[in-house]
């Protein structure tokens, strides 16, 4: 029996064989579960500017902060094939506003995490952006 090679490639490039692969199981979760923590009501969020629930970066009277935030995810909705890195930058952007980074949680890109494959500890994914 061969070793086959395995070479990185991007998260959206993995097919259901490469997660068989590599013993990865997906599963369903409830968000409250997949965060640790409820997810921000409307309510909670009552220190953030409306406009960023509701406006567009053509919305008069932004907060120059609301504009930038908007301006990444105008940029991010519209990413096209090989621009994965808008998406992490607007993702790095939105988790601290909505208050995901606090106190024991730090966000992080191009976070590595160990694998345990055949032993191996030289084995590890990177991740785009995370919650440490």
């Amino acid at each position: 029996m061969t070793d086959l090679i395995r070479t990185a490639k991007s998260g959206s490039d993995w097919t259901t064989n490469n997660l068989w692969d590599y013993n990865i199981r997906v599963s369903s979760q409830s968000a409250d579960q997949f965060y640790g923590q409820p997810l921000p009501t409307v309510e909670s969020l009552s220190s953030i500017d409306p406009n960023l629930l509701s406006g567009t970066i053509g919305t008069r009277g932004l907060s120059n902060e609301t504009y930038r935030l908007l301006q990444y995810f105008d940029l991010a909705s519209r990413a096209n094939s090989g621009q994965e890195s808008v998406i992490d930058d607007f993702v790095k952007e939105i988790l601290p506003a909505l208050g995901y980074e606090k106190r024991g949680l730090l966000l992080r890109s191009r976070y590595a995490i160990p694998l345990l494959i055949s032993g191996d500890p030289n084995r590890s994914l990177q991740t785009d952006v995370c919650l440490v």
